[in-house]
């Protein structure tokens, strides 16, 4: 794989010195593209193709001043290095590649300056792609994954570090500079439409440092598209899917950007997203049950004041009911299940505020961001295979209900943009509280089955007893009801400073406190039998402190080439114990759980090639993750218990490279990216089953091998825009579980992406036309699997899916 990534390389490299050669000589010829010209009576002669001019659109610069407050990433393309298409091809230079500039560093700052791994997918094309989902943009960046069980939340592992099942998450997730994470017991991963967003940006390797706890490994952020102030935009959208073997369905949103008089500007997006299903219930008959129904909206008002104050308003919302579970229950490529007679439906509501005060002190902005997120989630689970494994009967269910709030205030100050400057800075406060309440209960049988009627008659027996019945007036076999604050109080900064002309020098520090602690409450009949009571509750807090570093070295060698060497370190909060152990095995679960950490060592370079055509980039990173959160499942009991604990430690290295070609022949470019990734245990501990896992046992939901290229291709016909791309995803096997028996594997697929699309620039009016088919090959990929001995739950990849598109934007 390696040695084939490497010679691709070589022939593009040498493919293009041949061409540029060749084109030095070649004969010049001129294409007319007007309209009136191809109605002439000549116009059923050929007509020659044109490669697509480059797009040079005003950057957010154009519509809003460019300081270090802007919350929305800003895309431009230098308008020297990214000259016009010619008449004919033969002769022209490609076009120079776009360069991003990101605030993922609370500044805004080109993505190939900074010294770290960042990856930055343009909102615009991700629109075209038709992109949806969150695991559709995950794919989309090797090094990244992300996996959904049926009855918890999507997780999303970085460079191999992945959150266990029940664990809190260990990549943060951010909608603009506002935290989505839940810092105890996570029930919803945040999963926005892509339509009319800035950016979607990837932080590779710790973040604590300007994101504080739940960044361990990594940030992932939701940049959406600000408000402009004097422009008046519309855009739309509107598509049809079909899923092979699967229902159809159609999504469309709008976008529109209103000028309030000069100083004020609202930006209002809308949507309404339905998912075709593709599992089919096979005990019940009903036919593509995993459907999704989601819609959101939000608004952002945008004002000025003199030059010295900006205001920024944000509120976004989106609702999501899921039909049924995707999970099916074989291993042979079915997409069905047969071991669930009760449909397992979810309902999520998210809200999002954020208000941003930056003042202009003339030497630096003072920003002030004052945020509120909550969310809200119920979620039934059948889970009746887990006791027999054909699940004929309604026997067993898990129930769970959410709710989370979190309020947040950070005050900072950011120096100016200046190229000659010496220094530049970030610093500030930050606090944080986070409410979460969270309800399990697992009710045994239903209304429609005898023993229900146990329940008055266990009542009148035992009056003590507690909460036995759930109140739909089913017998509870074990209730967990939490009701948790997670606060965290941080000071943080990061300093540059420039050495000579060549290097620059980076230091951070986050010096923070984070308490996590409340009360956790046990009923049910299980519950009562393994704690002796009718009620336990668990009171206690962890309360975490320190200095969590940062240092970087920046060495500009030439204009074309940067190389880079950053240390830093991220943190997780610890928290209560939700899960119980039996006494029957000796085994003891702790109160509470502790808080865990990583360092991360990463080099890497960022080179530039061929008048700026083309960009290689490679990353070597070691990760050391110590007292890593998991979930230890009791063995040698009759009596199923599990709580979450820390244990042993993991080790993550690897390598990764991208590279972005615009190819010589105009209008064609190449992307492609790669990544390797060795994650291993460093310690033994003892599995749910009782045996060993030695170190050196890969660590879940970790591949070794993941890439993404993408080749894409513009040209013009006459006043027509066209273009084609065409993508291909692989990533490779990893374990399931720590645990030899219970590993099944996961991924070891690959996937291929085809898109067309059709407009014409000159008629506003006209919407662009798009088709793309997804997953080409309909690949069973398996993206889940979970086995309890009787039964397997397997998730896979959506199969082979084809969409129709209209777009379009006055």
């Amino acid at each position: 794989m390696t040695r084939l990534f490497v010679a691709c390389l070589v022939l593009l490299i040498s493919s293009t010195v041949v061409a540029q050669e060749s084109a030095a000589t070649a004969p010049t010829s001129n294409v007319s593209t007007e309209l009136d010209e191809l109605l002439a009576p000549n116009a059923g002669e050929p007509v020659e193709l044109q490669a697509a001019e480059p797009q040079i659109e005003p950057t957010a610069t154009d519509a809003e001043p460019n300081n270090d407050s802007q919350s929305a990433a800003v895309v431009e393309m230098k308008t020297e290095d990214a000259p016009k298409a010619s008449s004919s091809y033969k002769n022209s230079p490609p076009a120079a590649l776009e360069e991003i500039v990101v605030t993922a560093t609370k500044r805004a700052e080109s993505v190939r300056e900074i010294p770290a791994s960042i990856t930055a997918l343009l909102g615009e094309d991700l629109e075209k792609m038709g992109v949806q989902g969150a695991e559709e943009l995950m794919k989309m960046v090797p090094g990244v994954n992300m996996t959904q069980s049926g009855d918890s939340a999507a997780r999303i592992t970085v460079r191999g570090i992945s959150a266990g099942a029940g664990t809190n998450s260990t990549t943060g997730i951010l909608f603009g500079d506002v935290s989505f994470t839940d810092s105890y017991l996570p029930f919803l991963t945040l999963d926005p439409n892509p339509f009319d967003l800035q950016t979607f940006e990837v932080l590779k390797g710790p973040q604590g440092t300007l994101y504080g706890a739940g960044a361990l490994n990594g940030a992932v952020r939701y940049v959406p598209m600000a408000a402009k102030l004097g422009v008046f935009e519309f855009k739309y959208f509107a598509q049809y899917s079909k899923v092979a073997q699967g229902g159809s369905d159609p999504t469309y949103g709008g976008a529109i950007n209103l000028p309030l008089g000069e100083d004020w500007a609202l930006r209002v997006v809308g949507f309404d997203r339905r998912s075709p299903g593709y599992v089919d219930d096979t005990q019940t008959g009903k036919k593509d049950v995993n459907s999704i129904d989601q819609n959101g909206a939000r608004a952002m008002l945008h004002g000025q004041f003199d030059d010295q104050l900006d205001v920024r308003l944000m509120f976004a919302m989106q609702n999501t009911h899921i039909a049924d579970t995707g999970v099916t229950d074989n291993r042979n490529g079915n997409l069905s299940h047969g071991n669930r007679p009760r449909p397992s439906p979810q309902n999520n509501r998210y809200s999002i505020g954020d208000l941003k005060l930056d003042y202009n002190l003339d030497w630096a902005n003072l920003i002030s961001e004052t945020a509120y997120v909550r969310k809200t989630g119920y979620q039934f689970f059948d889970a009746s295979s887990r006791l027999l494994p054909e699940g004929q009967l309604p026997l067993l269910a898990q129930i769970y209900n959410n709710d989370s709030q979190t309020l947040s205030q950070e005050l900072r100050l950011v120096s100016k943009d200046d190229a000659d400057a010496r220094w530049k800075w970030v610093g500030g406060i930050f606090g944080s509280r986070q409410n979460i309440q969270s309800r399990l209960d697992t009710p045994v049988g239903d209304l429609s089955l005898p023993i229900a009627a146990l329940v008055p008659a266990l009542n009148a027996l035992l009056p003590g007893l507690g909460d036995i019945a759930t109140s739909s007036g089913d017998l509870n076999l074990a209730a967990i009801d939490s009701d948790v604050s997670v606060k965290e109080l941080a000071l943080f900064g990061e300093v540059t400073r420039r050495l000579g002309s060549d290097w620059e020098l980076s230091l951070g520090g986050r010096l923070y406190r984070t308490t996590s602690g409340g009360k956790v409450d046990q009923t049910g009949i299980l519950l009562t039998a393994i704690n002796g009571s009718t009620l336990y509750s668990n009171k206690d807090k962890v309360t975490g402190q320190g200095i969590n570093p940062k240092i970087s070295l920046m060495w500009h060698a030439t204009d074309d080439l940067q190389l880079y060497a950053t240390a830093s370190r991220g943190f997780r909060a610890g928290g209560l114990q939700p899960g119980f152990a039996a006494p029957t095995t000796g085994q003891k679960a702790p109160t509470t759980f502790k808080a865990d950490s990583l360092w991360s060592y990463e080099l890497g370079e960022r080179s530039n090639w061929l008048d700026n055509t083309l960009h290689f980039d490679v990353a070597v990173f070691l990760a050391k993750w110590t007292d890593p959160q998991t979930l230890q499942v009791v063995s040698g009991s009759s009596v199923p218990s599990s709580y979450l604990t820390n244990v042993g430690g993991v080790d993550s290295r690897g390598v990764e490279a991208s590279l972005q070609y615009a190819l010589p022949l105009p209008g064609l470019t190449l992307s492609a990216s790669g990544a390797y990734t060795k994650t291993v245990t460093t310690e033994d501990f003892i599995g749910f089953d009782g045996s060993t896992v030695p170190p050196g046992t890969p660590w879940a939901f970790a591949p070794r091998w993941q890439t993404a290229t993408t080749l894409s291709y513009a040209v013009e016909a006459g006043e027509w825009a066209l273009g084609t791309n065409v993508t291909h995803l692989f990533i490779g096997k990893a374990s399931n579980d720590l645990v030899k028996s219970a590993n099944l594997g996961v991924f070891g697929y690959k996937q291929w992406n085809l898109q067309f699309s059709v407009a014409r620039p000159s008629l506003t009016w006209l919407p662009e036309l798009s088709f793309a088919i997804d997953n080409l090959t309909d690949e069973r990929g398996v993206a889940n699997i979970y086995t309890g001995g009787a039964y397997t739950d397997v998730t896979y990849i959506r199969p082979r899916s084809m969409t129709l598109r209209l777009s379009g934007h006055f």
